[in-house]
């Protein structure tokens, strides 16, 4: 049976993995988001920190095949001119609401108007890039009304991301420099932006459900937000870190999260030098970061910047409208097509690395 995947990302390459059919990626590259790469000395992920956690044992046996994984439990906090830890709601005595309504009347229904103000409204404000008053509350267990939340422990491979997803990636078939601009489904065609074509059996897609949507000339209005990753080269500053990322409500710069590479292993960063990641998201126009490097350096995070480069991903973040159900129903439509969607993007739906994994190993 000739078994096609599109998207060489983490989903992608489990799914190679366990079928042993061809993928096709249209960048140059395995790992989409999730790969580390170089600049005089440091490592940087595209994508900003990826940690896996929640890997149960099959990801697990899968996993120790290609790198060996340290440990971690979660340092995380929320920085307001100093930081609190994380969860900063653990600390509250919050009664459970019932999920309605938008993101903003879900949170303020969740945490109370004064828990909001402080922290939920202007995090999430920037996280969903404005649109948490028009959007469905989405990923309840990202903000628990008590415990830890759902990555409280995590690992990270020990010769870093790079080195895991090309040893995944060395025994499966992947065709790079395919991007698949259309699909018929009658005839089980692909057809791709070089001019090539490729007819198939079965097919199994990890590309984002909207951009699914537009190969099958279909429309959709799902609502989704873009990021940058800006990852900086640095020496430390006098307030530096200790956590492994920070959450920021507030800032003149924009961004909603700071994450520190090197608080995770010390090989993101030559001796005496720290690793960091800043991230935005947006809709339409990509932030102005330009204030970015004096607002660290005024805040003691870093001292003097030595290597920067930033990252855009279109798809990042996926939401809902209140009281939709396109998602669902175009997820109907495609399998209808007899084709299957798999990991983050392609189930329009928030999981981390172990459970896209867990969901390409299903295939």
């Amino acid at each position: 049976m000739k078994i096609v995947i599109l998207g060489a990302g983490i989903t992608g390459l489990a799914a190679g993995y366990k079928t042993r059919g061809t993928i096709y990626e249209a960048e140059g590259s395995p790992g989409g988001i999730c790969r580390s790469y170089y600049d005089n000395g440091y490592r940087f992920e595209k994508g900003g920190g990826h940690w896996i956690f929640g890997a149960d044992l099959e990801v697990m046996d899968f996993l120790m095949q290609f790198a060996s994984f340290i440990p971690y439990k979660r340092n995380a906090g929320v920085y307001i001119n100093k930081t609190f830890p994380y969860p900063i709601q653990k600390y509250f005595d919050i009664e459970e609401a019932v999920d309605v309504g938008t993101m903003q009347s879900w949170l303020r229904d969740r945490f109370g108007s004064a828990m909001c103000r402080l922290f939920f409204y202007p995090f999430n404000e920037k996280y969903t890039a404005g649109l948490y008053d028009k959007i469905a509350p989405q990923d309840a267990f990202k903000n628990p009304t008590r415990g830890e939340g759902y990555n409280d422990t995590f690992l990270y491979p020990e010769l870093g991301l790079d080195s895991m997803i090309d040893t995944i990636a060395r025994g499966i078939d992947i065709r790079y420099h395919k991007k698949a601009v259309s699909i018929n489904p009658d005839e089980k065609m692909i057809y791709f932006d070089d001019g090539d074509s490729r007819r198939y059996e079965q097919l199994i897609s990890t590309l984002p459900l909207n951009t699914m949507a537009r190969l099958l000339n279909v429309k959709d209005k799902l609502p989704y937000t873009s990021t940058v990753v800006l990852n900086i080269g640095a020496t430390p500053g006098r307030n530096f870190p200790r956590e492994h990322w920070l959450y920021i409500p507030y800032c003149k710069s924009g961004f909603h999260r700071v994450g520190f590479y090197s608080n995770v292993h010390r090989s993101f960063a030559p001796p005496n030098r720290v690793g960091l990641y800043v991230e935005w998201a947006y809709t339409k126009n990509v932030p102005d970061f330009s204030y970015t490097f004096q607002e660290l350096t005024d805040w003691g995070f870093i001292k003097k910047v030595e290597r920067s480069s930033f990252n855009l991903t279109e798809v990042a973040y996926t939401w809902e409208h209140t009281n939709s159900n396109e998602a669902e129903s175009l997820l109907s439509m495609i399998s209808d097509c007899r084709i299957r969607q798999i990991g983050r993007y392609g189930q329009w739906h928030f999981q981390g690395i172990a459970e896209s994994i867990r969901e390409g190993l299903e295939c």
